[in-house]
């Protein structure tokens, strides 16, 4: 495995011994002075673009195998903008897409309060400093990569404190079988 080329980069190699990260550096630098990329930068990278579309991917592809860790974190920064970005609207994007537009109806069923310890919402607050979260019991939430695979049924989601839920996700990591709702104390 090549590394990038430049001063304490640990990177690895995307194209011409530079990492991903210093090779659009690069680029920039080098084409800096383009007049036509002055004046219409993204007219010029939509043609750019156009001619080029199996490069373009093919780089893109080189980026993303190299670092991948780089660009999950360039990731978790863009949604977190657009959520923010959400919320200022009044639009709950986090019901919708995580939870299937549930989560209010899992708050009610629930009492609003954790089904693991007991605790409720405003208490929830004054320990953790966060709202009661919930809890997909499958394991077929957030992270499930195809949208057709999440399960957001109501049967299968549960109310409960942060310590809990942590708790949940760390017997999951370790090999244990998922409890059921029935199982969780109501």
């Amino acid at each position: 495995m090549k590394t990038c080329t430049s001063i304490d980069c640990e990177l690895k190699v995307a194209a011409k011994d530079l990492c991903w990260k210093h090779y659009n550096s690069f680029l920039y630098h080098k084409n800096k002075n383009n007049p036509f990329t002055k004046l219409n930068k993204s007219l010029a990278s939509k043609r750019y673009y156009e001619k080029n579309k199996a490069h373009v991917l093919e780089l893109q592809k080189i980026r993303r195998e190299a670092n991948p860790e780089l660009l999950r974190a360039r990731v978790r920064e863009s949604q977190r903008k657009l959520r923010k970005k959400y919320r200022e609207r009044g639009i709950n994007v986090d019901d919708k897409y995580l939870f299937g537009g549930n989560k209010q109806l899992i708050y009610d069923r629930d009492n609003n309060s954790c089904q693991d310890c007991g605790l409720n919402q405003q208490g929830s607050l004054e320990q953790f400093g966060q709202m009661l979260g919930i809890h997909h019991i499958d394991g077929k939430g957030y992270g499930t990569k195809k949208k057709k695979e999440k399960n957001n049924n109501p049967p299968n989601l549960v109310t409960l404190c942060s310590i809990d839920h942590t708790k949940e996700h760390s017997r999951i990591r370790a090999g244990k079988t998922p409890r059921t709702l029935e199982s969780y104390k109501a």
